[in-house]
């Protein structure tokens, strides 16, 4: 199928955002600007055979004097970024339907083959109004910009959304990050999960409202033939959008889960890199590496006042009054999630997420590598085990003197291995593998309930700080309610956290 291969960094962003985007100096000094309504009717049969076979087939109006039929076909898509066959045919100004003998014949075969001899039909439509730009850089390269102010039309419903499209014209993808980073820093932006065509099938299936719900990691399909270069972009590829995805719920949405999903994201990625660092070069994955953990330490502020409130008092609201401490660390807990949003739709996520993608899919963690990068994945993953359950080892040969210190490291060093273990058990297989990620969670479990204790343990300070608080100062027996509160719960949780010590002897010893 020999046909132009369309490269785009899609995102999503706001309404202002798209302003301040038109009013960029890259924008508008550029020498060829256009602004277009286009009206876009995407086909498919009733089944949606062609998206379930990875091909879009839309007729687009506005873009030339007469309508331009489109088919895309499925290729290199992660988030944001996009590269897919993309093939054109104009058709006459009257055409309302498709025509895919307008197509080269191995193009419409393909179509053919995927509908099954079902017809095609209207699905939805997509109306954008778009301002767009060719803007060429330093290096010679060419991106064409387009920011859409759009909706997708079913019947009487309509969905708006914006988007800016970053489109590769010459040169490498590289480009496209470059101009990224020059004018979206400080923007309210989101790594576009998929096509506009996705946004419509998406809106008739009627799910549109989880586009700002958590989601867990999406692991990736690896096997031990694969080589070490390919399963790394393919473990970076599910860290990213695990962080994406979560960044923008974090954003959009007050879901506790939004915080947890985003640093287990983050924590994710940095326990990949950690992994991968033989084989690669560090210099940039350093700084990701520290960036990962310098946001996590900002979201996990938000999540351990979510655990706080719904995992250590939930469960003893009705053993003790828990209303006056409630209140205090809601209101914590609603200026620390103002402060992450800050921080994740601001400069500093926006360009972390823009710089890990270009990380990830510009392999920029080259440079020297190619031959370790080129072996086989199997042995490389039993390595990978093997030398973080030689970094447990360390603590369990002597579990009954750890200190409390060494105990935290230790939870830190099975969570990494259980990184792993998603990421490379099913590589390795067999029986004693699966018992290794079982008591790996388990272990795990009682662990991170142990360390849920111990940050409780500050619940003291922040009922005081709250309290102190010029501009909350909150009601004086609220406050004396609290502390009383809290004396239960920690009482009751140590006791607790014992018992789940004991349990963690008896899986290691």
């Amino acid at each position: 199928m020999a046909a132009p291969i369309e490269t785009e960094l899609k995102f999503a962003i706001d309404s202002p955002g798209l302003k301040r985007l038109q009013d960029h100096p890259l924008f508008k000094n550029a020498v060829e600007k256009k602004v277009l309504t286009l009206d876009s009717s995407y086909f498919d049969t009733t089944e949606e055979s062609l998206r379930k076979a990875g091909i879009s087939l839309r007729l687009r109006k506005g873009e030339a004097p007469t309508p331009i039929q489109t088919a895309k076909f499925s290729g290199k898509q992660t988030i944001g970024l996009m590269a897919r066959t993309e093939v054109n045919a104009p058709l006459p100004a009257r055409r309302t339907s498709p025509d895919l003998s307008a197509f080269p014949s191995d193009i419409a075969a393909a179509i053919e083959k995927a509908c099954g001899g079902q017809p095609l039909e209207r699905q939805f439509r997509i109306v954008v109004e778009r301002h767009e730009a060719e803007i060429h850089l330093e290096d010679s390269a060419v991106v064409s910009l387009a920011l859409d102010d759009g909706k997708v039309v079913i019947g009487r419903k309509s969905h708006a959304f914006q988007e800016v499209e970053f489109e590769l014209k010459e040169q490498t993808p590289e480009a496209l990050f470059a101009l990224a980073k020059k004018m979206l820093p400080g923007l309210s932006i989101r790594l576009a999960g998929g096509s506009k065509a996705t946004l419509g099938y998406r809106m008739k299936a009627g799910d549109l409202e989880d586009l700002a719900a958590p989601e867990p990691a999406s692991l990736p399909a690896l096997d031990g033939d694969m080589t070490v270069e390919t399963a790394l972009g393919a473990c970076l590829r599910s860290c990213v959008g695990q962080i994406a995805a979560n960044a923008a719920a974090v954003i959009d949405s007050a879901d506790p889960e939004g915080p947890h999903q985003l640093r287990v994201g983050l924590r994710r990625l940095r326990s990949t890199l950690l992994a991968f660092r033989p084989v690669m070069d560090w210099t940039k994955a350093r700084v990701l590496d520290e960036e990962a953990k310098r946001l996590a330490t900002i979201v996990g502020e938000l999540r351990d006042i979510d655990v706080l409130i719904d995992e250590i008092i939930g469960p003893l609201k009705d053993r003790v009054d828990v209303t006056g401490l409630v209140a205090l660390l809601e209101r914590r807990r609603e200026r620390l999630r103002a402060d992450v949003r800050s921080v994740i739709a601001g400069t500093d996520g926006t360009t972390f997420l823009i710089d890990l993608t270009e990380f990830t899919e510009c392999r920029e963690w080259r440079n020297g590598f190619d031959e370790a990068l080129a072996y086989r994945l199997l042995p490389f993953a039993k390595n990978a085990i093997a030398r973080q359950q030689e970094r447990i080892a360390k603590y369990t040969d002597r579990l009954a003197d750890l200190t409390a210190e060494e105990r935290h490291s230790l939870r830190k060093a099975y969570k990494k291995l259980r990184y792993l273990l998603d990421f490379f058990a099913p590589v390795i297989g067999g029986k004693a593998m699966r018992k290794l990620l079982a008591k790996t969670k388990e272990v795990q479990d009682h662990l991170g309930y142990m360390n849920d204790v111990v940050m409780a343990e500050k619940l003291h300070t922040l009922v005081a700080e709250e309290g102190d608080r010029a501009e909350t100062p909150g009601d004086p027996k609220e406050r004396l309610h609290a502390a009383h509160a809290v004396g239960f719960i920690l009482g009751w949780h140590c006791a607790q956290a014992e018992r789940e010590w004991k349990k963690v002897v008896k899986l290691l010893g």
